[in-house]
This record gives structure tokens, sequence and C-alpha cells, in this order.
């Protein structure tokens, strides 16, 4: 299996939308599709959530948007094909395993 990392300030890491970006909430289903087309450039593609990640973050700083000290967050696996329209590169579990743990 592999997944697409982008580059952050702080290394690679999984594209994610934050349900309620500029205080206007959204629900599940929407943010997942806002998500794929932020990703995908469509929005038909079919997923399946796969687990989640533990999302790390005790001493946020003013602009951090998400819950803390601990958010977890779903991982939704496209389970028909789909190319990447945004900046990234593929990650093997492995290498995510070893890019990834420290934050999640």
């Amino acid at each position: 299996m592999e997944f697409v990392c982008r580059p952050t300030s702080k290394g690679p890491n999984l594209p994610t939308r934050y349900l309620w970006a500029d205080d206007a909430q959204e629900s599940p289903a929407d943010g997942g599709s806002f998500l794929m087309r932020d990703v995908f450039g469509r929005t038909d593609l079919a997923t399946r959530c796969v687990g989640f990640i533990r999302n790390v973050a005790p001493s946020p700083d003013a602009g951090f948007g998400y819950p803390s000290p601990w958010a977890h967050v779903p991982v939704y696996l496209v389970t028909g094909e789909a190319q990447p329209v945004v900046d990234g590169d593929w990650f093997s579990a492995e290498r995510g395993l070893a890019g990834l743990s420290e934050r999640h």
C-alpha cells in the first residue's frame, strides 16, 4: 500500500482538511469531498476508512487549528484509480512509519 504525503514546513504529512475551516461547519462527508477535490481534482472517488492517525500537539501555537493535545484523524483509502494533482511524494508503509511516526 502506498499513500501520498505533501511537503510541509515540519516535514512530509498526509493531505488533511480541517472540517470547520474559516468557521464554516462542514459535515465529514462534505469535508471528504472537498479533500478529494483538493488532492485529486475530483469528488467521485469511492473510499473506505482504513484507520486513524493520532496527531500529538502538546503545546500548539495560537494558529494551530486542530484539537490538542491529541486529535484522532480518520485515514481513507481511495478504492478507485486516481492520481494526485498536488505536490507530494508516494510513501510506502515503511517510509511512512519512519517519516511520520514522531508526529503521529
